[in-house]
């Protein structure tokens, strides 16, 4: 599911609903108006370039705005077609209806059903659909593209508490010394429930440590379908020692046995091309399965006894025979251009 935030509903001039939806790491502000026909156009105007100011800035980056304005952008006759033109230019946006999206009874054409886009965002393609139910305006879609790359968002490491090491006697004096009664008094259940609820984990908070348990990283060659069916594999086991069912117990070992099959088969899949593969992907997997990091070992005193096992003596053994190393090959080459040249 997406998140979403509904930043502003409705006013007296005309009906509007403006939501920002979170994907990824970008954020997409989607506005819906309605001016019924009868209604002042000045007013309207008035009321949609009040609410376009106290969004905020940023969301115009990413922001569509569409509706039936009941101002119409095929025959620009209308005698506010101007100014709301102004106002969607002075946010960047522009209108992208071009066809007709509503006929009079007369069979008059008009484009009164509008979407303003901003300039950052790339139109892919925008058309009109054929009206829903007894309504006389075609639909109308916008298909766009965001300009800003999405970013799968880290997930948060999870805070375990260490109950092993919890001072639970002060805890109970703690609680002992809170004043419950003057705390509680309220009438509403929930508000009662939220104030408990924040002053008991405030007390464990002061009496238990937490820890950050650390991430699990999955093997290369499990895929979200096999996470999926180990998830699926995992709870029914779960309800087997609940329930004791025999039909979900063979359902259990039907789920077991399958995935068995094909995490062998995706891992003898995986090794088959990494045989084709280059030394970096094969030692990035190496570093993976083992989990290890790899350090310089404890390096022999070429002149000294005993080994060199601080961080900047290795640094400097290795810097000083890089160094004769450079020098005798260039000595060694001089020579022989040397003996060459007589």
């Amino acid at each position: 599911m997406l998140r979403h935030k509904i930043i502003y509903l409705g006013n007296v001039n005309f009906e509007c609903v403006i939501v920002t939806v979170n994907v990824g790491s970008c954020k997409i502000c989607v506005g819906v108006v309605y001016r019924p026909p009868s209604s002042s156009s000045v007013e309207f105007l008035d009321s949609l370039y009040n609410t376009l100011c106290s969004l905020d800035v940023d969301l115009f980056s990413n922001f569509i705005l569409v509706g039936d304005l009941n101002i119409d952008f095929l025959s620009q006759t209308h005698q506010h077609f101007s100014q709301l033109l102004s106002i969607t230019t002075s946010f960047l946006l522009h209108q992208v209806i071009t066809t007709p999206t509503h006929f009079s009874h007369l069979g008059t054409p008009s484009i009164i059903d509008l979407a303003f886009v901003s300039h950052s965002l790339n139109l892919i393609s925008c058309c009109t659909s054929p009206p829903l139910s007894n309504s006389d305006h075609l639909g109308i879609s916008v298909v766009c593209t965001l300009s800003t790359q999405f970013k799968r968002p880290k997930t948060p490491r999870r805070s375990v508490w260490c109950y092993t090491l919890g001072d639970f006697q002060k805890a109970c004096e703690l609680l002992r010394d809170v004043d419950w009664t003057s705390l509680l008094r309220c009438d509403d259940v929930d508000e009662c429930w939220s104030k408990w609820h924040n002053q008991f984990i405030d007390v464990m908070t002061q009496c238990i440590p937490r820890k950050l348990l650390p991430q699990k990283k999955n093997l290369p060659w499990i895929n979200q379908p096999l996470l999926a069916a180990i998830r699926r594999r995992n709870s029914l086991f779960k309800k087997y020692k609940a329930t004791r069912c025999e039909s979900v117990f063979n359902e259990y070992k039907f789920v077991r046995n399958r995935l068995t099959f094909e995490l062998r088969k995706a891992k003898q899949s995986f090794f088959n091309q990494l045989h084709h593969a280059d030394s970096k992907t094969f030692w990035k997997l190496y570093k993976t399965l083992t989990r290890k990091v790899t350090n310089i070992p404890a390096l022999h005193r070429p002149s000294l006894t005993g080994m060199a096992e601080d961080s900047l003596e290795k640094v400097n053994l290795l810097n000083a025979q890089f160094f004769k190393n450079f020098n005798s090959s260039n000595a060694s080459m001089s020579t022989r251009v040397d003996q060459l040249s007589t």
